[in-house]
Parts: C-alpha cells; sequence; structure tokens
C-alpha cells in the first residue's frame, strides 16, 4: 500500500518520467504482481517512463526487455533479455558474472550484493534497458 501511494503522490505532478528505488520491496507476492500490473499500465496506457532499480535479479528477468551491463563505469555488454534466458537458462546471474569474469572475491555467486539494475519503460525511440555495476 505504501509503494502505491508514493506512486499515487509521484503522479498527482504528472512527471514524463518516474524514478522508483526498490518498489516491489517488502510486498508480498500479489502486491509485487500488482506493481508489475501498475508500470506496465503507467508505461502502456499513460506514456510514462520508470526509472526503476532494484537489487533482486528475478525482479528483473521479469521486467527488462534489454540488458546492459557495466564494468567500473564501463558498458561491458548489452543484450537482449531473450538472448539471456535462451543462453543462460539458470537467468541473470550466470550472465552477470561471465561478463564480469566470475565472481568478485567478496561476492558469493548466491548473493549478488551492490549490484545495482536500471529500467527505463515507454521510450519509443530509445533501448529499453537494465544496467548492472558492481
Amino acid at each position: 500500500m505504501r509503494a502505491r501511494l508514493a506512486i499515487a503522490r509521484a503522479m498527482i505532478h504528472n512527471p514524463e518520467i518516474l524514478i522508483l528505488d526498490e518498489p516491489v520491496n517488502g510486498l508480498d507476492p500479489q502486491g509485487i504482481r500488482d506493481m508489475r500490473a501498475l508500470f506496465k499500465d503507467l508505461c502502456d496506457k499513460h506514456g510514462k517512463t520508470i526509472l526503476l532499480s532494484s537489487h533482486t535479479l528475478s525482479e528483473v528477468e521479469h521486467i527488462a526487455d534489454t540488458i546492459g551491463i557495466l564494468v567500473n563505469g564501463i558498458v561491458a555488454k548489452q543484450t537482449s533479455m531473450n538472448e539471456i534466458k535462451e543462453r543462460y537458462p539458470n537467468g541473470l546471474e550466470d550472465h552477470y558474472f561471465e561478463v564480469i569474469g566470475g565472481a568478485p572475491a567478496n561476492v558469493e555467486t548466491d548473493s549478488c550484493v551492490s549490484i545495482y539494475h536500471t529500467r527505463i519503460f515507454g521510450l519509443n525511440d530509445c533501448p529499453q534497458y537494465v544496467v548492472f555495476d558492481h
């Protein structure tokens, strides 16, 4: 409810771009599905662009079309989510660690801390992407 309220408050001023930090963090599964539907509605029906950050790889897999991976601030790889699903049946984590050359020494491969994801929705003339940076 708080996440929806925060989005509603932001929409009062009818911005072209919404910046949302961890909008599904702490929500139950139904709440997450509701928020995904809200994001889609805001983009498809209202033409909004949403810049979304998340530390949850599985969430990124549900919303991203194209993914760019940054390594030390430089784009190391950009690819479609469909290609990742075909080449990496275990998901984004395998792809991410392949691009950066293996798991960093201080990160276990199943924890993926300090990975940042960004998603842009609704830009017709611009690729939609997710960015990881460690």
